[in-house]
């Protein structure tokens, strides 16, 4: 996408994609450049992807109650582009964003272990949530999880 008011889009963007009901949504926080990613169900994921710009990665998010949504749309993100990935054959990109999965997310979360494949890294990541929702008294909402699991299944790599 193109712009000539980087900083208008983007603080415009949440609003503009309301109405779609998105499962989730996030800013890309590792590409090089903003990315704008919007989960619908499907699971569809749209990007608005903004080349002409750069950005420094962020670091990972501090486990806590006010960032586990936040910390539940990027795995469930993630791991849907992985699945993707996979489908497609890709198994070296596969390989490598499992790992960088690991280190970004799970193991800040306090996974000790890194997963071998997508069902792994599903089970850790779930595990471990639940027992984060228990420990801060709260809950995310599963539907976004829900439509990425779905869609898994129905790409024949996890069940």
């Amino acid at each position: 996408m193109t712009t000539s008011d980087f900083a208008a889009v983007a603080s415009d963007l949440p609003a503009l994609i309301a109405p779609l009901h998105p499962l989730g949504r996030q800013w890309e926080p590792l590409g090089p450049f903003p990315v704008y990613q919007v989960l619908l169900p499907g699971p569809t994921k749209v990007e608005y992807i903004f080349r002409d710009h750069s950005q420094q990665a962020m670091r990972a998010l501090k486990r806590g109650p006010t960032t586990l949504y936040a910390i539940n749309t990027h795995f469930w993100d993630w791991i849907w582009w992985i699945a993707t990935t996979a489908s497609s054959g890709r198994q070296d990109l596969v390989a490598a964003h499992l790992g960088q999965l690991f280190g970004h997310l799970l193991r800040p979360l306090g996974v000790t272990e890194a997963p071998a494949d997508i069902g792994a890294a599903i089970d850790a990541f779930v595990s471990r949530r639940d027992e984060l929702e228990r420990d801060y008294g709260t809950t995310v909402s599963r539907a976004l999880e829900e439509e990425v699991r779905g869609g898994i299944r129905r790409l024949g790599l996890a069940s």
